[in-house]
């Protein structure tokens, strides 16, 4: 009888994996759409400038929120990898456990088990993979995996996927 399949090693949440993180998953919006809600507070906080009986505090104000969000979008990646490294997971050591169970991630911070049946989807990135759960999505880079964990993984997310389909 085969022995079960079982992977496990531990990697680094460094910058350059934050880094490969946020470029992996990052949904592509047309400009339009990453700015819109900046050009919105905006146009509203110059339409408030023109009403006679407004405070200048609150077109101020939206327009202050409107520099704020457009910031939020040009800088958006070294804000959310700055804010990880300064979590308490930052520049930690996470063990990663690929086994018949599913997939578990612990370090001295979080412990999250991902069971097989939770896994909606597997898609794949150039250099990773992006596991969608019920309500959110993680990421693996392939560089902390070996050819047979992902291989198993995606046996593992297939079966689930079409006995999903099948019930």
């Amino acid at each position: 009888m085969a022995e079960p399949f079982h992977y496990a090693t531990t990697f680094t949440l460094d910058k350059t994996y934050l880094t490969e993180c946020f470029d992996q998953t990052l949904v592509k919006k047309s400009l339009w759409q990453a700015y819109q809600k900046a050009i919105a507070f905006c146009v509203i906080g110059l339409v408030l400038f023109s009403v006679p009986d407004v405070s200048a505090y609150w077109p101020s104000f939206l327009i202050a929120l409107a520099v704020i969000e457009a910031l939020s979008v040009r800088f958006g990646r070294a804000w959310w990898v700055t804010r990880q490294l300064l979590g308490k997971s930052g520049n930690n050591q996470v063990n990663l456990e690929v086994n018949a169970e599913g997939i578990a991630l612990t370090s001295p911070f979080i412990e999250q088990i991902y069971h097989w049946q939770s896994i909606k989807q597997l898609e794949h990135t150039e250099h990773g993979l992006i596991i969608h759960l019920e309500q959110q999505r993680q990421y693996l880079s392939k560089s902390v995996l070996s050819a047979e964990a992902i291989a198993f993984i995606e046996e593992q997310t297939f079966t689930q996927e079409h006995s999903k389909a099948a019930s």
